[in-house]
């Protein structure tokens, strides 16, 4: 008897192999496509965790140039206030040496103008005693009668 040919690679094994290879790409492409679309959800959240931190970034360097540029002007109007505070100061200063011979003036003209009157008032006691005339106790005029009545008065003439 003839021995018949036996093919190790038949239909059916091919078949099963195909298959196999099939379900193998069909697995790649499957878990490929999750992979990809879960880096793409990664890959989405990062970015916008990115952009919001551009976006503060951005706020922050827009604020800095603000502060710096409010931060410049309140300088030059501190520089200007400590020039105007300068100049009236100056100012203060000079008026104060222009009234100062004035006051040392004045105080001396109060001093002489207290000394010339304690030297009246001196003089005047005694140019009284010297003249004998009364004191200021009996001084005529500081002794007065008090009249009783309803304040009519009578006149005599004659």
């Amino acid at each position: 008897m003839a021995r018949r040919e036996l093919n190790v690679f038949s239909l059916s094994f091919l078949d099963a192999m195909t298959c196999g290879l099939g379900a193998v790409i069909l697995l790649f492409v499957v878990i490929n496509a999750a992979v990809e679309k879960r880096a793409n959800e990664i890959t989405a959240d990062r970015r916008a965790e990115v952009d919001l931190l551009q976006n503060e970034a951005l706020d922050g360097f827009e604020n800095l140039v603000e502060l710096r540029n409010s931060m410049r002007e309140i300088s030059n109007r501190l520089v200007i206030a400590r020039g105007l505070a300068r100049r009236v100061i100056e100012d203060i200063e000079d008026v104060e040496v222009e009234l100062a011979p004035y006051e040392n003036t004045t105080i001396a003209r109060k001093e002489h103008l207290n000394k010339l009157k304690a030297d009246l008032k001196s003089l005047e006691e005694a140019a009284k005693r010297l003249s004998g005339g009364p004191s200021e106790e009996e001084t005529p005029g500081n002794q007065l009668r008090s009249f009783v009545g309803d304040g009519d008065r009578q006149y005599l003439t004659g």
